[in-house]
């Protein structure tokens, strides 16, 4: 049903519509060229609230020093978007993680 209602709508049409019908919305991101350009036009729609869609990140604690200098501009381009960030538990930098849980945990 909602696949027909919205597959004619522009994107920006269909953002706006998930800001009026899920109220509790939020977008996952990796700081990517989509995520950028969905966080994007999200900010640019005239909605009734200020806090548009919380972002949520996962800090792998394995990301290059450009992503996390990247959260940093998206936090101060867009205030009115609170940025989410999850580490794995009780680790602040990826020595404590191998430490806790191993070098090649993927193996």
């Amino acid at each position: 049903f909602l696949n027909r209602q919205l597959q004619f709508l522009e994107p920006q049409e269909i953002l706006r519509w998930c800001i009026t019908s899920l109220p509790h919305l939020f977008q996952t991101t990796a700081f990517g060229l989509t995520g950028l350009v969905t966080l994007d036009m999200l900010s640019k729609l005239e909605v009734p609230r200020p806090q548009m869609v919380d972002l949520v990140f996962l800090d792998t604690l394995y990301h290059f020093d450009e992503t996390m200098s990247l959260v940093d501009r998206v936090r101060h381009r867009y205030p009115n978007n609170n940025v989410h960030i999850y580490k794995p538990a009780g680790v602040d930098t990826t020595a404590e993680f191998e430490a806790k849980y191993g070098a090649k945990l993927w193996e």
